[in-house]
């Protein structure tokens, strides 16, 4: 399995991180769903991520904390049943 080449740019993570990680549980839950069905598409199309693309992925939080609250298990297994399909 071969990698789509693209010219590769590292990530670098902006001087102030205030700004930069969603705040909100939901906002958190759903970024690390985009995360997540992004690489199911780098995957599927055999390539690198982007500069974009690669900043998604650095916000991904995972699911830690999240998971205490049972509302928010009720969101994720709702988000996750979607990128399945």
């Amino acid at each position: 399995m071969s990698l789509k080449t693209i010219p590769a740019v590292d990530f670098h993570f902006p001087e102030d991180l205030t700004e930069f990680y969603p705040k909100t549980a939901r906002d958190k839950v759903e970024t690390n769903i985009a995360a997540i069905r992004l690489v199911k598409t780098l995957e599927a199309e055999q390539r690198q991520a982007t500069p974009s693309e690669q900043e998604l992925l650095a916000k991904y939080v995972g699911w830690g904390g999240l998971l205490l609250t049972i509302s928010l298990m009720t969101i994720i297994l709702s988000s996750l049943k979607n990128v399945k399909n």
